[in-house]
């Protein structure tokens, strides 16, 4: 049974976990369908007074993002990114795809977002099944 100081340590963790990818959204969404080169204080003025506004990163964030995660937009990596945020439209995420696409990839900063980007795009694929048959059927039995 885990104690109750080790709970509410882990409680805090998460709490922050989720703060920090939320700020990291924040950092990239668009407010009401607007261009995300609009000004910060701009924005957050603007998403205080809209609380209707899309929840969501659109193009012009998703390339600003793409820019901060030194993330070529035709590359596979990004391919991979957008499967692993669970994008369901081409060319945005919404808070809840983000959020819980960087949860799963245990991830609240750009930076190590960037390192779950390079460790997704490099790992080894496994053999198709239908190659380790064929290479079976072909080789010589031993005697």
């Amino acid at each position: 049974m885990r104690s109750e100081s080790a709970m509410s340590r882990s409680s805090r963790a998460s709490s922050t976990t989720n703060r920090n990818i939320n700020a990291l959204f924040d950092k990239f969404k668009d407010v009401d369908g607007e261009s995300h080169t609009v000004p910060r204080a701009q924005r957050e003025n603007r998403t205080a007074n809209h609380a209707n506004a899309d929840d969501k990163i659109g193009p012009e964030g998703l390339e600003s993002l793409f820019q901060a995660l030194s993330l070529n937009p035709v590359a596979i990596e990004a391919l991979i990114f957008a499967w692993k945020m669970n994008g369901e439209v081409p060319f945005e995420f919404t808070r809840p795809q983000f959020t819980g696409g960087c949860l799963a990839l245990g991830c609240d900063t750009l930076e190590k977002l960037k390192r779950a980007i390079r460790k997704l795009a490099h790992r080894p694929s496994p053999t198709p099944a239908h190659t380790l048959t064929r290479r079976s059927q072909t080789a010589e039995p031993s005697r």
